[in-house]
């Protein structure tokens, strides 16, 4: 097993997660799914008790409890290693595209893709070359528009719920301390003193 790809799913739609196990199972290639997770407290808990068992994590964006940056975030802290790529519904969502050249990810790519493409992807991936997902803009341009980081946005859209500081942390799975910080980042950055600002800055600009 020492020289297969350890991969980690992470995916909620059932047939959805077991079609890719099965692709990669029955791949001519050296893959190891090591986990088939359908939510983000199963798989950052998982990659917080394995943190060398992962080389490549598949995630669906949009999960139950939370979305991919959550378990991006985790793969960044304890397995650094791992590169990731979002296999998902919504390729074009303002939330995804922000992905792009952030958090690791290597590809980010529609659920219609074929499984030969993306066998080929994960290979190109694995063996370091550089790709490129077709019609999704990079981290520099989304900066380039909003001068937010994804984590930023995902924050601005709690906020949006009424949630508190100490609700966003445990949304995120982040510490308090931190939410604090990205508030004062947001807020700065938007030129805006109070919730209320924040908000009405951040339908108008698109954000909401």
């Amino acid at each position: 097993m020492a020289n297969k790809t350890r991969i980690l799913l992470v995916e909620d739609h059932p047939i959805f997660r077991e079609g890719l196990h099965m692709v990669l199972s029955f791949a001519e290639m050296d893959f190891d799914v090591v986990a088939q997770l359908c939510d983000v407290r199963q798989a950052v808990d998982f990659i917080q008790s394995h943190p060398e068992g992962v080389d490549l994590a598949i995630l669906d964006f949009f999960l139950p409890d939370g979305n991919g940056s959550n378990v991006l975030d985790s793969l960044n802290s304890f397995s650094p290693q791992a590169k990731a790529i979002i296999v998902t519904g919504e390729v074009d969502h303002p939330s995804v595209r922000q992905l792009a050249g952030n958090h690791g990810v290597a590809a980010i790519i529609s659920k219609n893709v074929p499984s030969a493409e993306l066998l080929q992807l994960i290979s190109s991936i694995m063996k370091g070359e550089h790709v490129m997902t077709p019609g999704t803009p990079s981290q520099t341009d989304w900066l380039a528009e909003t001068g937010l980081t994804q984590r930023e946005v995902e924050i601005i859209h709690l906020i949006a719920q009424g949630k508190d500081t100490k609700a966003i942390a445990a949304a995120l799975f982040i510490s308090p301390k931190t939410v604090y910080r990205h508030r004062e980042n947001i807020f700065l950055k938007t030129g805006t003193d109070s919730t209320v600002e924040l908000l009405r800055y951040a339908i108008k600009n698109g954000l909401l």
